[in-house]
Order: structure tokens, then sequence, then C-alpha cells
């Protein structure tokens, strides 16, 4: 049985063929470059990026961790959500009653109790902070990525010449000249008018 091609018909096919491929192997490395930026631009990424800077341990899924690398890193949290309460409430600290009472308190918590870390605990209720963070700025309308990448950017101005600058409580500090995240300036550019 003989079978009869149309010999241009097959070469539109081949050049459609040809052309597929070409637009398949394109959408590949826009998708593998995409993976590839977002890995990049991972909020996990960037604190990896400051922590390997500041010379700060990661990565330790050891049982039990060190004593005071837990209550370093609770205090920083802590320290975070004295912030925010300013930030919510405006200086609640320069209340008397509160700042003996809260602010005292939290941080003889931090500094007094013994650590006995229940880790699948622990990374369910900073994965909640992270959501209900993340939920309050949505709320207030925020592009928290843009601000993700602003802050990320100030805290590795922290390192202008490879050094690190720590204070008093051990934290990477701010160098001399240190530029902290332009964040007025990202809300203005996210349509906030105040």
């Amino acid at each position: 049985m003989r079978v009869e091609v149309d010999v241009s018909e097959l070469q539109e096919l081949r050049q459609e063929n040809k052309r597929l491929r070409a637009r398949v192997t394109e959408l590949q490395a826009g998708q593998t470059a995409l993976v590839f930026h977002r890995r990049a631009h991972s909020r996990q990424t960037m604190v990896r990026e400051f922590m390997t800077a500041g010379e700060q341990p990661f990565g330790l899924l050891r049982d039990p961790p060190p004593d005071a690398l837990v209550r370093f890193r609770f205090r920083l949290v802590l320290e975070e959500f004295l912030e925010l309460l300013d930030a919510t409430f405006g200086e609640w600290r320069a209340e008397p009653l509160r700042l003996g009472y809260v602010t005292r308190d939290l941080w003889e918590l931090a500094s007094k109790l013994p650590i006995r870390l229940d880790l699948p605990e622990l990374v369910d209720a900073t994965v909640d902070l992270d959501y209900v963070v993340e939920g309050f700025r949505q709320c207030l309308g925020v592009d928290s990525d843009a601000a993700w990448a602003e802050v990320h950017a100030a805290n590795m101005r922290k390192f202008p010449d490879g050094r690190v600058y720590y204070n008093a409580e051990g934290k990477v500090g701010k160098p001399p000249g240190w530029v902290g995240p332009d964040v007025v300036g990202l809300l203005r550019a996210q349509g906030w008018a105040a």
C-alpha cells in the first residue's frame, strides 16, 4: 500500500514543530530563571544571607540547641514585639506601670526561665506568628515583598566593610554611617499619603 504525502504540508508541519519546540524551550528557560530569581529573593534566603554575614549560627537541627542561642533568638522576637507595641499604641513604655509590669517581666522571663524546648510547638508558633504578622500587613494594604526587600537591603548595609559590628547584647549592630530602611518612602510609593 502506497501513501502519498504532500511535501509542502509536511514541511509546514516540521516548521510548526520546530517553532513549538523553540517556544517550549523558551518557556522552560523563563520558568527556570523565575525559580532561581525567587529562590535568590526568598525571605529564607535573605535571612540566611544576613545570618551568614553576621556570623550567626543557623541550620542547627540539634536536640537540644544551646540555651544561650534559644534565649538570644527569643529576645530578638521580644524586642521586635515591643517595637510593634510602640508602633501600634504610641510610646506605651513611657507609662511607668506598663514599663514595670510588662517589659521588665518579659525580659526577666526570657533571661531566667529554664529552656524546655518543644521543637514542633515552637515551629508551629513561629509560623503562626509569621502568618498573623503577614495578615496584619495585608490588612493595612502593604506590599510586604517590597517592604521585606527594603529592610533586608538596610540590614545588609550593616556589613559595609565585611566586618560585623556587635552591640552590647551581642546583636549585629549598626556601623558608623549606617542608613536604615526607607519605609516611609516605600509606603508613599505604595500610595500611603501621611
